[in-house]
Order: structure tokens, then C-alpha cells, then sequence
């Protein structure tokens, strides 16, 4: 059973403070994951698809974590609703059918934009092409991130014989890792391994690009903008994702904590779709399109609601300059 300790903070302040804090953040979460997922929608269905290509790996890879990000997202008015009453009012099933979708959530989507670097590691590094084009592994790779939560709750029924209970009784809490160990393992493994290996493989794409442009006497402008977009992604990445795996490692199970824990590992729900525009030229491209597009269109519709009051104000010069004729 999850028991949350008595907390030494203003706990009603407190909550009401994160539930404020999670609508400021819910809007910019939502315009920036719809942005993504409108643009790559653009582009892959779109009538530029002419103009502006993008790979069908690249493109499910970038679909499958922005529909997780959105699906995370959505849940956000059930915190907002129990940070605002001071407590959880909807439920023991809801709660932990809220947590389970979090868990999910957040497993795919970070693993989907692990699978983006991992195929152009694979591609640039390896001359795995077809490998990483092919229908298999492309299916292995949407499914493998829906496997450590699986077998987290494979190992809790087979090793303690139920499965964790989220939610608090007697301080009515709903929290997605309190109490969870195996969550909380998943979390190291994340940190430790999954986000180092990132970052090498980073750095491995940026040095083959370099020598292959050294041994072809290339100019290296390309690269050092590379350089500098891979670098912009890792900073990123790290400040996401580091602060709120470290901090689901320390077991302190307060309710001002646990608060804060969960608002930092909700944060790669704003930066993955900065990183995914980072990481893929086509997607910026067709952004842009978007952009460029909202932009005439608020310009033509300006246009046409100014065109009534100018042909108005002409006519009323027209009118006076009739009577003033008619005076002399």
C-alpha cells in the first residue's frame, strides 16, 4: 500500500502552487507536441510531400513519442484536479489506471527518440541501412519500450504477489513512483546506461561525419553546425531527464517530495518536441511551411478586414467632396 509520511511544508499552499504551475506548463506541453505532430503530419500527407521528405522509420519513431507526450498530457487535469482539492477524490482505479498510463508514456516516448539516434547511428556509423529500414526491426523497435513495464509487473506478481498500490487511503495521494521499486530501478537504468549511451552516440556519428569529411577533402562548416545541433541536444536531453531520475532515487515518500519529483519528470514532455525539431531537417523544414503559412493567412485576413473600412473611408470623402461641390 502506498503511504505517503506527514509532510513539514504548507501542504495546501504547496499543492495549490503545483497545480498552477501544471496549467502554466500544460499549454505550452500541448502547443508544442500538436506543432510537432501537425508539421509531421504535413509532411508525410501533405501537398509538399514533393518538397519536404522525411524517412518512414524517422517518421513512426517521431509520431509514436509525440502521441505518447499528448496521451501524458491529457492526464494532467486529473493531478491539477487532486492538487487543487488537496487530495485524490476520483478513485483507487483511476489512480492507478493514471499511473499505469504515465509509466507507459513516458518508458515510449523516450525510448522512440533513443530508436531516431540509434538509426542514424546504425545508418552512418554501421551502413546498417537496410537493417534499419526493414519491416522487423522497425516492429521490434515500437515495441520494445512497452517491455520494461511489462516486466515490471510480471516481476511484482511473481516475486511479492500484487502488484503496488498508488494510492494513499488515509492522505488520499495518488503518486506514480512513490513506493515503486521497480520503477524506481527502471529510472537508474535509464540514467546510467540508456542516457551515456546516448551521448556517445552522438559524439560517434559527429567524428565519423568529421573523418569522412577529412579523407575527402570536405568543407567542415556542415559538421560544426552538426557540432553544435548535437551538442544543443544533449544539453537538452540531460537537463530533462537528469534532475528527475536522480531525484526518483532518493526515497524520502513526503508528499512535497513526491510533488516535486513528479514535475521534474514531466519535463521531457516540453522538451522532446524541441529535440525532435533539432534532430530532424525535414521536420524543421516543414515547420517553417506552417509558419510561414499561419502568417499570410492572419496577413490576408488583416487585409480584408481593413479593405472594408478603407473603401468606407473613401466613400466618405467622395461624399463630402460631392456636397461641398453642391455648397458652391
Amino acid at each position: 500500500m502506498n503511504l505517503t509520511l506527514p509532510s513539514y511544508c504548507g501542504v495546501v499552499t504547496y499543492l495549490d502552487l503545483c497545480a498552477s504551475s501544471k496549467i502554466v506548463l500544460l499549454v505550452p506541453g500541448l502547443t508544442l507536441n500538436v506543432f510537432v505532430l501537425m508539421s509531421l503530419l504535413s509532411c508525410v500527407l501533405g501537398r509538399r510531400r514533393s518538397q519536404v521528405r522525411i524517412r518512414s522509420n524517422v517518421a513512426v519513431f517521431i509520431l509514436g513519442s509525440t502521441v505518447c507526450n499528448l496521451a501524458n498530457l491529457v492526464l494532467w487535469p486529473l493531478t491539477i484536479h487532486w492538487k487543487t482539492h488537496g487530495r485524490w477524490l476520483l478513485g483507487a482505479r483511476l489512480c492507478e489506471l493514471m499511473v499505469s498510463a504515465k509509466h507507459v508514456t513516458h518508458s515510449a516516448s523516450f525510448h522512440y527518440v533513443f530508436f531516431i539516434s540509434l538509426s542514424i547511428y546504425l545508418t552512418v556509423v554501421g551502413g546498417c541501412g537496410r537493417l534499419v529500414n526493414s519491416k522487423l526491426f522497425l516492429a521490434q523497435q515500437l515495441l520494445f519500450p512497452f517491455l520494461p513495464v511489462l516486466v515490471k509487473e510480471l516481476c511484482q506478481w511473481v516475486l511479492v504477489g500484487h502488484r503496488v498500490k498508488h494510492l494513499d487511503p488515509v492522505n488520499h495521494t495518488c503518486f506514480a513512483y512513490i513506493n515503486d521499486q521497480a520503477m524506481r530501478v527502471l529510472m537508474l537504468v535509464k540514467i546510467v546506461a540508456l542516457l551515456p549511451l546516448n551521448l556517445y552516440i552522438y559524439v560517434h556519428i559527429l567524428a565519423t561525419i568529421f573523418r569522412s569529411a577529412r579523407q575527402m577533402h570536405r568543407s567542415q562548416e556542415t559538421n560544426k553546425r552538426l557540432a553544435k545541433m548535437f551538442s544543443i541536444i544533449s544539453l537538452i536531453t540531460l537537463l530533462a531527464h537528469l534532475p528527475g531520475g536522480v531525484f526518483a532515487l532518493v526515497e524520502e515518500p513526503s508528499v512535497c517530495q513526491e510533488t516535486v519529483r513528479e514535475f521534474l519528470l514531466d519535463l521531457p514532455l516540453i522538451s522532446g518536441p524541441v529535440v525532435l525539431l533539432c534532430m530532424n531537417k525535414e521536420l524543421q523544414t516543414q515547420c517553417v511551411i506552417l509558419l510561414q503559412r499561419r502568417s499570410a493567412e492572419s496577413s490576408r485576413r488583416q487585409s480584408s478586414s481593413l479593405s472594408p473600412t478603407a473603401s468606407e473611408e473613401h466613400r466618405k470623402f467622395l461624399t463630402t467632396e460631392v456636397t461641398t461641390e453642391s455648397h458652391v
